[in-house]
């Protein structure tokens, strides 16, 4: 494993296939032992921000009071000019198979929500021992 390797690529995020090889790209081998929740940016040319922000040990069931608030904390920071991004994408991981459950669609669902007012608007993606995934809308339906 090179060490010195930079874990997010330089090249603009046009499609749904290149956000899903960001992150591919930065959570490498599949493989997680614990629930998190990644934040990545991309600036104005749509091109990642070498800043990732994971938030470890999520819940199975997501508050949707608290992910708002960091959400609402990521916003302000974007107004502070603290993190000058064009668009938040996420991703979650949980341990276990790539079977979407019902938890990791009311994630995807809050998640969808709080990123609704941003253009482009980017699908949420899944990361499981199986690899990553997009949760595409109609994955987002209960008891799909």
């Amino acid at each position: 494993m090179d060490t010195n390797r930079d874990p997010i690529p330089t090249t603009p995020i046009r499609t749904h296939h290149d956000l899903l090889a960001l992150w591919e790209a930065i959570v490498g081998e599949p493989g997680f032992g614990r629930r998190t929740l990644w934040l990545s940016f991309l600036d104005d040319d749509h091109r990642p921000m070498k800043m990732i922000l994971p938030f470890d040990d999520m819940p199975e069931s997501v508050d949707t009071t608290a992910v708002g608030r960091l959400f609402d904390c990521v916003k302000e920071a974007r107004v502070a000019g603290t993190i000058p991004y064009a668009s938040v994408v996420v991703m979650f991981s949980r341990p276990g198979s790539g079977r979407i459950r019902e938890d990791d669609r009311a994630w995807a669902r809050a998640l969808h929500e709080l990123l609704a007012d941003q253009t482009p608007r980017w699908p949420v993606h899944l990361a499981t021992d199986d690899g990553v995934v997009v949760l595409a809308p109609d994955d987002l339906v209960v008891g799909a």
